[in-house]
C-alpha cells in the first residue's frame, strides 16, 4: 500500500512540475502543442490475493505542454523510475486514432477548434541519435525502455515541424494547438 501511495504522490509531483513554455510569434502566428499522458492501470502479478502491490513500477516524463518556437521544436521522453521485468520493455506509443486526422496527418487548429478553417500541418518525427523517422501509422513507437533504463534505448525524442503554406499569409493570427495522445505499457 505504501508503494501505491508513494507512486501516486511521485506522479502528482512530476506532473505538477510541468509548466507551459513561452509562446512564440512568427509574424503574428503562434503555435503550441498540448501533450496528454495516459498511464495504464497497474495489474497484479498473480503472486498474491489480488490486493498486493504489483512487482513493477515506472514513471515516464513527457511534457504536459510544449510550445514550438523557431529555436525549439524537440522534446525528450525520459523516465524517473523503471522497475520492470527484465524480459519486458516499457513502450511509449502515439495513439494514432486520437492524434491523427482522417488523412493520417497531425494538425494544429486555431484556438484548438477542429472545425476552424484555420489550421497548420505539423509533421511529427521521432529521433534516436542521428536517425530520424516520421511518426506515422496507428500506434508508432516514440520511446522504448528496458529494465532499469531512465533514458530510452530506442527513439526517445520527438521533433515537430510546422508547414506554413504561402508563408502563413492566409492564416488568421492566434494560437494554433493540437494534442498528441499516448499509450504507455509493457510489451
Amino acid at each position: 500500500m505504501k508503494k501505491k501511495i508513494s507512486f501516486l504522490l511521485s506522479l502528482a509531483v512530476v506532473l505538477a512540475c510541468f509548466s507551459p513554455l513561452t509562446a512564440f510569434a512568427i509574424n503574428e502566428t503562434a503555435g503550441s502543442t498540448d501533450v496528454n499522458l495516459e498511464i495504464p492501470q497497474r495489474t497484479d502479478t498473480g503472486s498474491g490475493t489480488g490486493g498486493e502491490d504489483p512487482a513493477y513500477s515506472y514513471l515516464v516524463n513527457i511534457p504536459a505542454s510544449y510550445t514550438i518556437t523557431s529555436k525549439s521544436n524537440t522534446f525528450q521522453i525520459t523516465a524517473s523510475e523503471m522497475n520492470i521485468p527484465t524480459d519486458k520493455r516499457l513502450v511509449v506509443r502515439v495513439n494514432g486514432a486520437e492524434t491523427f486526422e482522417n488523412d493520417g496527418s497531425f494538425y494544429l487548429f486555431l484556438n484548438g477548434d477542429k472545425n476552424s478553417e484555420n489550421w497548420v500541418l505539423c509533421n511529427l518525427y521521432r529521433i534516436q541519435g542521428d536517425v530520424t523517422g516520421a511518426v506515422t501509422g496507428q500506434h508508432p513507437i516514440l520511446a522504448s525502455f528496458g529494465a532499469g533504463e531512465l533514458t530510452p534505448s530506442s527513439w526517445g525524442s520527438v521533433r515537430m515541424e510546422y508547414v506554413l503554406y504561402n508563408g502563413g499569409a492566409n492564416l488568421a493570427p492566434g494560437t494554433y494547438t493540437g494534442t498528441i495522445h499516448y499509450s504507455i505499457g509493457l510489451e
